[in-house]
């Protein structure tokens, strides 16, 4: 029992002795820089890195080391990584050494950062990595690394090409049989190239299967989420995915509608070699978004597809294809760009295409000296723009642009455009230069007129000077800022400017004289200006009315392109234009997205066509948002009038209604109306079929190209004006429905006393569809009133041409658009004769017959009637109108006989 016991407190002391030795052993620092020496040693030895930190503590029992402040780097500084920690934990299990005579590594990174370049598509690191799995059998003691884990790591990753990618993850990496398995969770990162990140918000996991060996055999399958940040904000979120190994990988790289994708990129390396293909779509304004910021990405339209194939560290070729490319309103339907890139330079292929029209030519760059040139030349006619008949002839189109080292873009050019219709032709040549700062220097000539500009595109737009002037060196247009601040800015510009712009493009001579002049400040891309003209007298073309003067109040907001006009007033040479307070406002693509224009027309001459005159008075708002059309609301007062077009043709009515909003202001627009047309005194109308006077009362309602009106138009007296004698208008009412704006129904009626007939002429239907009605007292046949009215007699010999020759044209005399005819006032001393054929014979006589009717005034008629076979058979008749209701009448017969008659008509 003794000697138990005695064994038992022996076994204690030495068992306290040795931990006792051991605790005093890892606390001293002696003993702690020796291990951290051999620590460094079997790095340097193992691994060929230099290993530096400090331990802050060590356990001997556990066999456990933990490192603070970590640095690692490689002996050859060439090789471009770096790796430290805030705190490194290694230790060692005994269990498994007691197993299988072998220890367990167990590492622990925390707030683990890590900087490689990318060469050749692999990353420096990988080399170490390989290393510090592979050579954990070759150390002294028997060490497997059985697990690696990263809290809180970064990683920063390099090239030669300017592209710094900055990821943050955590991660885990264990042994899975012979193999290493790894998995790491990426929180967020960003890719740039140079000072333009072009993705952020990178997230997902990325797995890593390493095979130990020579050589290294890895496999890296990722499923990343990420923005692409120059995307529009609802296509900004793309998915990646795909798979590398030591020789192969390829990865897929797209949006939610695969307007952006790379499908598929491969990679193939051996060796030293590595190789990448792939096709790239993506939308032209992110390719202008990147080079020129959002100045030009908002007005820029068009798909991009890139394919490529190469050694990024030797030599890549490919094509790139532009389908659509278009800026603001100018484009093309295709661009192509070959290319061949290498260490020294590129070079290549450009052609341009539009409609049958082809750009073409090389361009070249040199990367040592950062140098790059384009020269085109059109090798077929090309169509200035589809809008327009200019073009530019085949080789008279020539382009050459260079960018240099220190960013700037400068392009000379040479054009001669012709008008397709006119064979007018303009040449123009000149140079333009964009700094990498923003500043836009142009200089050139148009014909014998000259130009400069200076502007500064971004980050802030300002037009320090724009000019053109004369072959005399007359300004025709100017405005700038003013130094030396450069907040204040003058402007003028010439109507010559404008007539000769007009002459030039449209063949087309405008008429007056006078200049525009604008003055203001700008500041911080915020305008306030005020307009105003000097010596103005402007033609309106197609009128006869003037421009004498223009003034108003703008104020411009860049930023959030906005603008406000107010007091604006045009005044006429009869009449003005005004508007109080109007506001514009545009979205991010420049498109109009808000407008609201009310305005004021008071007394303002106009006319139409040569057929309408009128003095017009109104107001109106004219509108817009976004997603919708344009309107106008209000109402037209015409305070006097006089209308030369029929108001019962459809022409006459268009006259009427259509000169409040010109249909061919809007031949691309759609434009809602609600307008209201009334008069304030009675429309004179006069033309060759009707005078009279109208009262018009109707709404314009629908769209400016296909109105649609309700109301009515009433023509108060006046007369229709037969060949022969007029009618009088007793009654007329002409109503518009909605349904058929210009097949109105009519209610009309008119009478007249023709020689001794009481005629009267009723019209009801619509306009398209009448319903003539003739009446006459004593009675008549209505083919007897017809040639009563357009030829004065009703010799029944006339009862077989006048169906044919007037029955017919009847609704067109009283519905069609007037007629004028220069030649009318000639033939004014024959209208009162008339010469009556007559195929039949009452007298039995026989012989081809005619007869002359005399109008001597519109109570005295005389008629001769001669028989061409027998030419003593002539009579003569004299009649004479004593009143509506009595007459007297003498004549000669065929026969010599002399007779008289009197006939008298009672009513009762």
């Amino acid at each position: 029992m003794a000697n138990r016991h005695f064994l038992f407190k022996l076994g204690a002391a030495l068992l306290i002795g040795f931990y006792g030795t051991i605790f005093y052993i890892q606390q001293n620092e002696r003993f702690i820089t020796i291990v951290g020496t051999e620590l460094q040693k079997q790095f340097k030895t193992q691994l060929g890195v230099e290993f530096q930190g400090k331990i802050s503590s060590l356990n001997l029992v556990l066999l456990s080391v933990t490192v603070t402040d970590a640095v690692c780097n490689p002996v050859d500084k060439k090789e471009g990584w770096k790796w430290q920690a805030d705190e490194f934990h290694m230790s060692l299990s005994w269990l498994s050494f007691f197993y299988h005579r072998l220890f367990d590594l167990d590492i622990l990174f925390k707030n683990y950062h890590v900087d490689t370049t990318l060469v050749k598509g692999r990353l420096s690191i990988i080399k170490h990595i390989y290393n510090f799995v592979g050579s954990m059998q070759s150390l002294s003691l028997h060490i497997a690394l059985r697990s690696v884990l990263f809290q809180k790591a970064t990683t920063v990753i390099t090239d030669a090409n300017g592209l710094i990618a900055h990821l943050k993850w955590n991660g885990q990496a264990g042994k899975a049989g012979h193999l290493y398995k790894s998995r790491f969770y990426f929180i967020d990162g960003d890719i740039s190239v140079g000072s333009l990140q072009l993705a952020s918000q990178i997230n997902g996991i990325m797995t890593i299967i390493l095979q130990p060996g020579v050589p290294l055999h890895y496999r890296i399958t990722n499923d990343l989420r990420l923005k692409m940040n120059h995307l529009s904000d609802q296509d900004q979120l793309c998915s990646l995915e795909g798979t590398w190994d030591e020789s192969q990988g390829a990865c897929v790289l797209n949006n939610h509608d695969y307007s952006f994708h790379i499908d598929p990129l491969r990679t193939y390396a051996h060796r030293d070699q590595f190789m990448v293909k792939g096709t790239i779509t993506l939308p032209l304004a992110y390719v202008s978004k990147l080079v020129g910021g959002d100045f030009f990405a908002h007005k820029t339209t068009g798909v991009c597809d890139i394919s490529f194939m190469g050694d990024p560290g030797g030599q890549i070729s490919g094509m790139v294809t532009v389908k659509q490319p278009a800026y603001e309103t100018y484009g093309v339907d295709t661009i192509e760009l070959s290319f061949v890139t290498d260490k020294r330079g590129a070079h290549g292929s450009f052609r341009a295409h539009k409609e049958e029209g082809r750009f073409a030519g090389a361009w070249h760059a040199n990367m040592n000296k950062k140098l790059f040139q384009v020269d085109l030349v059109n090798h077929t006619p090309w169509p200035v723009s589809a809008s327009s008949y200019w073009e530019i002839p085949s080789h008279e189109g020539r382009v050459s642009c260079t960018i240099n080292p220190r960013g700037r873009t400068h392009a000379d050019y040479r054009v001669r455009a012709r008008h397709t219709k006119t064979d007018s032709v303009v040449h123009s040549h000149g140079s333009c230069s964009v700094s990498s700062t923003g500043k836009l220097y142009a200089l050139g000539h148009i014909d014998e007129k000259k130009y400069s500009v200076y502007l500064q595109l971004f980050p802030e737009f300002k037009p320090f000077s724009i000019l053109y002037k004369d072959e005399h060196e007359n300004t025709l247009f100017e405005i700038g800022l003013q130094p030396p601040h450069y907040k204040e800015f003058r402007g003028t510009l010439s109507y010559t400017f404008i007539k000769n712009l007009v002459r030039d493009m449209f063949d087309y001579d405008l008429s007056g004289k006078g200049t525009f002049n604008i003055t203001g400040t700008y500041d911080k891309q915020r305008l306030q200006a005020h307009l105003y003209t000097e010596g103005m007298t402007i033609r309106l073309p197609e009128t006869y009315n003037f421009i004498s003067s223009v003034s108003g109040d703008c104020n411009i907001d860049l930023p959030q392109k906005r603008f406000e006009l107010n007091n604006f007033v045009t005044q006429f040479h009869k009449g003005s234009f005004s508007c109080s307070r109007a506001l514009i406002e545009l979205n991010e693509q420049f498109e109009l997205s808000f407008l609201h224009a009310p305005f004021k027309i008071n007394k303002c001459f106009l006319n139409w066509k040569d057929d309408f005159f009128a003095v017009t008075s109104g107001a109106c708002v004219l509108q817009k948002q976004s997603g919708n059309p344009y309107s106008i609301d209000g109402f037209m007062v015409i305070e006097k009038g006089q209308l030369k077009e029929n108001p019962l043709s459809q022409k006459g009515q268009q006259e009427v209604t259509q000169f409040v909003v010109p249909s061919f202001l809007f031949t691309d627009t759609a434009l809602n109306l609600n307008l209201s047309l009334i008069t304030r005194d009675p429309l004179y109308i006069k033309t060759p079929q009707l005078q009279s006077r109208a009262v018009v009362d109707v709404k314009l309602t629908n769209t400016a190209k296909n109105i649609k009106l309700s109301g009515a138009l009433n023509l108060l007296g006046g007369m229709i004006q037969f060949p022969y004698k007029p009618l009088y208008i007793t009654r007329s009412e002409i109503r518009f429905l909605n349904d058929h704006s210009y097949d109105p129904v009519i209610d009309f009626v008119a009478q007249g006393m023709v020689k001794k007939y009481a005629i009267t002429l009723s019209v009801s239907g619509t306009v398209q569809d009448p319903h003539i009605v003739l009446n006459s007292n004593p009675v008549l046949t209505e083919e007897q009133i017809i040639a009563l009215l357009f030829t004065g007699s009703i010799e029944e010999s006339l009862n077989i041409m006048v169906p044919t020759l007037v029955m017919r044209n009847i609704e067109a005399f009283l519905f069609g658009a007037a007629t004028y005819s220069e030649s009318d006032h000639w033939f004014d001393p024959l209208k009162k004769i008339r010469i009556v054929p007559s195929f039949t014979d009452q007298t039995g006589r026989g012989g081809f017959r005619g007869a002359l009717e005399i109008d001597v005034s519109d109570h005295l008629h005389a008629k001769i009637q001669k028989n061409f076979s027998l030419s003593e058979d002539t009579r003569i008749e004299v009649e004479y109108l004593i009143s509506d209701d009595m007459s007297i009448r003498a004549l000669k017969d065929e026969r010599s006989d002399v007779g008289a008659e009197l006939e008298m008509r009672f009513k009762f």
